[in-house]
This record gives C-alpha cells, structure tokens and sequence, in this order.
C-alpha cells in the first residue's frame, strides 16, 4: 500500500491524500488551500488522473477539506464520495456557496479586463489564480449527486482489499476521524486518518473518541507545541471587550468562519445575555446567508452533538434563540446594518478574505470606538493575520483603511491543543505503532509535536508535499 501526501503538508490547508493498494485508488479529503501565498495550487491540475479515482472519503465539511471535490468531479471523478449525515447536509451549502464565489470572482475579472483593457490583461496574465473559474455550480451539482451517507460506527466494505469506519473527531457537526482496513497479501493493516481533531472545551462539537489498535496514523498537528488558554478565561476576556466597547458606543466586530465557530459564538452570545454578563438589550447581528442555512443544520442534527446540548434540547430549549438575535440574509440589510452603534456583528470570513465582514471592517476599522475581536486562527498572508499582526493600515476592494479600531484576538478555537492531541495518540501505545504521519499545520508547530512524540517512544514523520510512502 502507498500514500501520497497532497495536501496540508507542513501547511495548514489544503487536506488530500492518495491511498493506493493493487486494485484501489481512493482520496482522504479533497480540500482547498487557504492564503494568498499558496491558493494558485487550488488552479492547478492534480497530480493524478481523477478519472482514475476510485471513491473519496471525505473527514468533514470545511472548505479545506472539501472544496476542491467538484474540481475533482470537473475533471473527470465519477465514484462516491462517503461522509457523515451531518457533512452531507453541510457540504452541500458550502460546496454551493463555493462555486457561487469562484463564478462571481471570474465575471469580476472578465469585467475589469474589459474596462481597464490591455495593460491590467498583462498583469493578471502573471497571477494563475484569475484566469478561470476553479469550477462553477454544475460541477459541484454533479459531484453532490454521487455521495454516499455513512453512520458513525458502520463498517463499509468498499472492496475486497479496502474498508473504512468513522469514528468522532469532536472538531465541528459531523466530523469524523476515518479507520481504514487495507487487506492485501494475507494480512489486514489499520491507518487512522484523525481529520481534524476538537477542542474539548467547545460547547456544540467536543464528543472525542480515540484511535483503537492501529498500525499508521495521519495526524493533525495544528496546535502541535501550543496550549489553548483557559477557556473560561477567554470567554471573561471576551466579556470584558465586548462591555468596554458598547459602553464607549461602538460596535464589536466578529470575523467568523461559517461553519462552527458562527454557531458556537452565538450559543455563548445567548448564555452571556441570559446570565446578564453583557448587556440584556444588545442586538446581535449574524450577517451571512451561509452562516445561517448552516445553524439550521445544527438544529437538524442535534442529537450529534454534546449530550448536554441534546439534554437541553430534548427539555425544551431551543439552541439558537433569543429576541436579541437578528439573521440577516439580504444584501439591502446587510447594508442597513452598517450605520448601527453599540452592536455585536458577526460576519464571514473567518480569516477576512472575502464576505461581508469585509464591509464591517471598512466601516469600523477607522473608529477608536469600535473593536474586532478574532476568535480563530489566522493563516498567513491573510488580512486576518495582517490586522493582528499590528499592520497600522490594510487594504480591501483597493482601499486603504486606517487601522484605529482595538485589535482582539480570543481564543474560542475548534481545534485540539497540544496537550489533547497528546491525550488522543497516547491511546495507542507506542510499541503497537509503525509510524505516525504529522499533518495540517505550519512547520514549526509539527516539529515540537514530533519532538514531544518522539520522546514518547512514538516513530514521526513530518511529510512533504507530494511525498510517497509505501506502507508495510
């Protein structure tokens, strides 16, 4: 059996794996890369023939490790595609949304060219990235109809050689750590696949389970040498910033992925206005179209998350309501919006490098009343990363906005820290372990993991990007 290290190798994005036995080849994930510094890989062709792809088991529903499937589906993939009930529901609204975003972006570049004419063409002929669509609607339309739902626990036998089971990652709804059973030449080998792993502390998404009797495991390391702060602590802080600036009349700004980190943010938004830790009469803005169909599949899907959670719902609550809440999904109201004081706007991207909190940003960046609290990791070369990192003025659709507004950043991670992903792979012991694989992460954080690993008695290697590995 080989691998192929595709994706998020001593990066943090980007997840994909190529297995391949005698008769099978199969993908682990198929995500984008995030970050201007290296999303032209997104654009280029894949390494392999997508024809030749056998079926895709895909971990859960982020971009970075779902959206280049209908790239894949464009270019000739016509097997399944297995996940989770929950990841099925979502990556249909993200991988949607995706391909919404790659038309618009297109057009805006066939518009430009025309308008501005020979010497802007020039230019963009240098950036890969603009020259066409990385796929359009029909492409993920077509790729949604080929996957497959498989429950936590249920063993899938795709082929003699290959079969597969999910088990919980505790990351965001529906994520899921894949075991595969590779069977050739009279005997079975096991690799783990952790996807990505979650932080215990979360309210929504913190149901773990760990990695049974394995021989090889693909492990995220994001966190890798890094502790999270107290959780409790961060949600104090993040009271205290929030208070601060409503009392000064300003707004507070939220840059908020999507999936997950929008709908534990306004879980914690509707206990700290319950308890009357921030004012009972602020509005709460959650200004993505997105963000919302994506809470609706919290609803749905309830019962995958914390049992407390589905205690709680199974009494009567309800998770994401409360008169202070305003969804917004018209663009005309988004707008409306924008002339508010003294409100809490959540808003997306994450990492602000598209969406509507770009707007936000524009309009509260240059007020001393206001602050931006991020809440997530930033990758590099984002304009997340750039306004933490001090920049005192950033540009956005060509503007330079002066940057007066207070910088917060509070850590409400979804991702594992060092010490729980430490707590994961010590469930196997080390004598009973061939090797383990550090993945999705900048380089420096694998190698403290793997230092950690190593003087656990654990055999660790950091991949490079497009390294083969046969496995015995």
């Amino acid at each position: 059996m080989r691998i192929t290290f595709l994706g998020a190798t001593r990066t943090v994005t980007g997840s994909k794996y190529l297995v391949e036995t005698k008769k099978r080849r199969f993908l682990i994930d198929c995500g984008m890369y995030q970050g201007t510094d290296i999303e032209e890989r997104n654009y280029k062709k894949f390494t392999f023939d997508p024809r030749n792809i056998d079926f895709v088991i895909l971990t859960h529903a982020h971009l970075d490790h779902c959206g280049l499937l209908p790239k894949l589906y464009k270019d000739g993939f016509r097997g399944q595609v297995y996940m989770t009930p929950p990841t099925r529901y979502i990556v249909d609204l993200m991988l949607m949304d995706s391909a919404k975003i790659q038309e618009i972006r297109f057009q805006q570049h066939q518009k430009m060219q025309r308008m501005k004419g020979w010497a802007l063409k020039q230019y963009d002929l240098s950036r890969v990235s603009i020259q066409k669509p990385i796929y359009d609607s029909r492409d993920a339309i077509g790729l949604l109809r080929q996957t497959k739902i498989v429950r936590f626990g249920e063993k899938i036998k795709n082929s003699d050689e290959v079969s597969f089971s999910f088990f919980r990652a505790g990351h965001a709804l529906g994520a899921a750590s894949v075991k595969l059973y590779i069977h050739e030449e009279g005997k079975t080998q096991r690799i783990v696949f952790s996807g990505d792993l979650g932080n215990p502390e979360q309210h929504l998404d913190r149901v773990i389970e760990y990695p049974k009797d394995p021989d090889y495991v693909v492990m995220e390391s994001l966190y890798g040498g890094r502790e999270h702060p107290d959780r409790s602590q961060e949600e104090d802080r993040f009271i205290e910033k929030i208070n601060n600036t409503l009392s000064r009349g300003g707004n507070v700004i939220i840059p908020s992925f999507t999936f997950q980190r929008s709908q534990e943010l306004l879980y914690v938004l509707k206990m700290l206005i319950s308890n009357k830790k921030i004012p009972s009469n602020v509005r709460v803005y959650l200004d993505s179209p997105l963000a919302l169909s994506v809470t609706e599949g919290y609803k749905r899907y309830f019962r995958h998350l914390n049992p407390e959670i589905i205690k709680s719902i199974s009494h009567g609550n309800q998770l994401f309501t409360l008169k202070n809440f305003v969804f917004v999904r018209n663009s005309y109201d988004s707008r409306k919006i924008r002339k508010k004081q003294g409100s809490i706007i959540i808003a997306g991207s994450g990492m602000c490098v598209g969406g509507r909190v770009l707007s936000h940003l524009t309009t509260n960046l240059p007020d001393k009343k206001s602050s931006i609290i991020f809440v997530g990791f930033q990758a590099p070369d984002t304009l997340g990363r750039e306004i933490i990192g001090g920049a005192q003025e950033v540009s956005i659709d060509d503007k330079i906005i002066p940057v007066k507004a207070e910088i917060v950043s509070v850590d409400f991670s979804a991702h594992a820290g060092n010490r729980d992903l430490l707590t994961w792979i010590e469930h196997v012991d080390p004598s009973d372990l061939k090797r383990i694989f550090l993945v999705h992460t900048e380089e420096h954080c694998s190698e403290e993991l793997k230092k950690t690993l190593r003087k656990k008695g654990y055999h660790v290697t950091i991949p490079q990007w497009k390294k083969e590995y046969i496995l015995h």
